[in-house]
C-alpha cells in the first residue's frame, strides 16, 4: 500500500493506538486511526475534503501531518464497489432490527482477520448510497486502520497544500 498521511497534533505511535471497538456509529467503530493516502501536492483526499468543507483541522489552510509507510504484510480489506461491500457485509454485517433494512459493519470482527478497510476514490463514489449496503459518511478515499501495522512515521509538520478539487 501507497504511503498513508495521518493529520493530527500528536504523532502516532504503536504505545497510543486504541483498539477498534463499536461505538454505535453506523458505518464508524471507534479506536483504530484514519489515514489517506499521501499526495505531495495536494496531501490527500482526505486534506481536500476537509479544505473543501472547511472541517476540523485546516480551517487556516495549515495541517500537522505524518506520513506512515504500511507493512507490506499487512492484510488490507479494500473495497471498490457496492458488489464487493455486498460480500463484506456477508461477513462481516450486522442487522440491527429485523424488520428494518439497516446493517453496520462488524469492524471488531473485521480487526480478527483484516488490518485495514481501504475505501478506493471509486469505491466511495459506488458506495456512499448504494443498497442496502451503504458506507454513507465515508467521505473520500480513506483507510480504517484496526491494527497497527505501520514500519515507519515521519513528521511533515504543519503543511499546507494546494486545493485540487479536479484531482478530489
Amino acid at each position: 500500500m501507497k504511503t498513508q498521511l495521518f493529520v493530527g497534533e500528536s504523532r502516532p505511535e504503536k504505545e497510543l493506538f486504541n483498539p477498534v471497538y463499536e461505538n454505535g456509529q453506523l458505518n464508524k467503530a471507534g479506536g483504530g486511526l484514519w489515514t489517506s493516502t499521501y499526495n505531495e501536492n495536494y496531501g490527500s483526499d482526505w486534506l481536500q475534503w476537509c479544505t473543501v468543507e472547511k472541517w476540523g483541522f485546516g480551517n487556516d489552510g495549515i495541517f500537522p501531518c505524518w506520513t506512515l509507510e504500511v507493512d507490506p504484510k499487512a492484510k488490507i480489506l479494500i473495497i471498490q464497489n457496492a458488489e464487493q461491500l455486498q460480500y463484506v457485509f456477508k461477513d462481516y454485517g450486522i442487522k440491527l432490527a429485523p424488520d428494518v433494512n439497516i446493517n453496520k459493519l462488524n469492524f471488531v470482527e473485521i480487526a480478527k482477520d483484516y488490518d485495514a478497510v481501504h475505501l478506493t476514490k471509486m469505491g466511495e463514489r459506488l458506495t456512499r448510497f448504494s443498497m442496502p449496503y451503504d458506507l454513507y459518511g465515508w467521505d473520500c478515499e480513506s483507510t480504517f486502520w484496526l491494527n497497527w501495522v505501520f514500519t515507519e512515521v515521519k513528521a511533515l509538520g504543519n503543511r499546507t497544500f494546494k486545493n485540487d478539487i479536479a484531482n478530489y
